[in-house]
């Protein structure tokens, strides 16, 4: 994401927080792009063990991964000199109260960095990423698996702006053009529409979302797929 790390290079992170951090891949990138950082605290609410292992990655005695909701930091007011959410907002159940958590936790005059793909004006392989996405969203939810629809663009930005964070900078990401039908690819993606499958049986609708899956098969072959467009917002916190 070469247009992150170009407008983070030069700069100083401070004390960032990465909410919802995952594997810790935005973490990386952190690392990789602000000039430099005086330490990076991922939270995530997964097992403690797969932050361990993730934890793994980060040779670096500044990084550290902690167990901790996304709507109930444990962190002081104003503690963080940067917060960042990356392509999680729509694994939210309040995605308003994490938001506010974020906020509450930055300075004044703190930078605030939003990184999420979202559902529309996208590109037809690009589709199909929004459409295995959704259709993987709908399967976990009905698991009890907090994952929901992607959001519109303007739903977004709107977020925020109902959050009391001030938007300053908006830029929308693709990534650079590649085979959209990649053997390799399509092939993992045909193995995790299997996974998703078995994960689906049981449920009620099992065979609408089996159905819904094939489909998905037809259209990798037929259509190919890329990665859709996000959008990055860098805000802040008066």
């Amino acid at each position: 994401m070469e247009i992150l790390k170009k407008r983070l290079s030069g700069m100083s992170g401070g004390r960032i927080l990465d909410v919802a951090t995952g594997g810790g891949s935005f973490i990386k990138l952190l690392a990789e792009g602000f000039g430099s950082f005086d330490k990076i605290i991922g939270v995530d609410s997964c097992e403690p063990g797969k932050l361990e292992e993730a934890q793994k990655k980060f040779p670096d005695e500044r990084i550290r991964l902690m167990s901790m909701q996304g709507e109930d930091l444990t962190f002081e007011d104003g503690h963080f000199d940067t917060v960042c959410i990356s392509n999680s907002l729509h694994h939210l159940n309040d995605a308003n109260m994490v938001l506010q958590e974020m906020k509450r936790v930055l300075k004044p005059g703190g930078l605030l960095i939003i990184n999420e793909m979202y559902c529309d004006n996208q590109k037809e392989p690009q589709k199909t990423h929004v459409h295995m996405h959704h259709w993987w969203a709908d399967i976990d939810s009905r698991l009890g698996i907090s994952h929901h629809h992607t959001f519109r663009r303007q739903e977004i930005v709107s977020l925020l702006e109902e959050a009391g964070i001030e938007v300053k900078e908006v830029y929308d990401y693709t990534e650079p053009e590649a085979d959209c039908r990649n053997e390799a690819e399509l092939e993992q993606l045909d193995g995790v529409i299997d996974t998703y499958m078995q994960k689906a049986q049981g449920l009620p609708d099992y065979e609408t979302l089996r159905t819904r899956g094939e489909e998905l098969r037809i259209r990798l072959k037929d259509v190919g797929i890329a990665g859709a467009t996000q959008l990055i917002i860098i805000g802040t916190k008066q």
